[in-house]
């Protein structure tokens, strides 16, 4: 070749900043040239690395799509990778209705009291004789109030006239009962009331008595 080529190469150690500097100087019919060529490995500037990512300590609750209270937005996406539904502490889970068993209550039976039994109407049974001038043994009868009554009026074979006696009260009417004769009858002395004796036919009063009720 009738051009001489003289290439001298210089390897120049440049360090600025912590960076490699490769120059190459080159001599080509007396011109220069100067080529930088850059290397990584001292490179100044951090690169993202898969060690662990610090963040401060900042208490600015988050609740993330997890359910869980992470104490800032960092800790939750940088550290946990879990994506933040709001801030703000979560709220306390809702329980289940299912979980919650619902109390079955059973009624008793309603049991009715038993009625308090009535008493049993007393029952009075007596003869009472009777003539044109009174009542025997007494013209006065007393007894429990709201007792059964039963009374056998008898009319006497004498000292009466000869058509016989009828008794009447509001509770009860015989009509005639001649000498000698008997009738029942039977009421509720619920009141006290007066009964009397009249001969049937001309209708005349012959005596009064008296029913008292206690």
């Amino acid at each position: 070749m009738n051009i001489r080529i003289i290439v001298l190469g210089i390897l120049a150690l440049v360090a600025a900043g912590g960076a490699a500097w490769y120059v190459f100087v080159g001599e080509k019919n007396t011109e220069e040239v100067l080529s930088p060529s850059i290397s990584v490995s001292g490179s100044p500037f951090p690169m993202d690395t898969e060690e662990g990512i610090a963040c401060t300590e900042e208490y600015a609750p988050v609740c993330g799509e997890d359910g869980k209270t992470y104490p800032n937005r960092c800790v939750a996406e940088k550290q946990n990778s879990i994506a933040v539904s709001y801030e703000g502490e979560c709220d306390p889970p809702i329980p289940s209705l299912s979980q919650q068993p619902i109390p079955i209550t059973t009624a008793l039976p309603t049991v009715a009291p038993n009625p308090t039994p009535s008493p049993t109407p007393q029952v009075v049974e007596m003869t009472i004789q009777a003539d044109d001038y009174g009542f025997y043994p007494s013209s006065q009868i007393t007894v429990k109030k709201n007792s059964n009554v039963r009374i056998v009026f008898q009319t006497r074979a004498e000292r009466v006239y000869y058509g016989g006696l009828d008794f009447r009260s509001l509770k009860f009417t015989t009509g005639t009962v001649l000498p000698g004769a008997s009738v029942m009858v039977e009421f509720v002395a619920d009141e006290p009331f007066p009964f009397s004796s009249y001969w049937p036919v001309t209708d005349v009063l012959k005596a009064t008595g008296q029913i008292m009720v206690e």
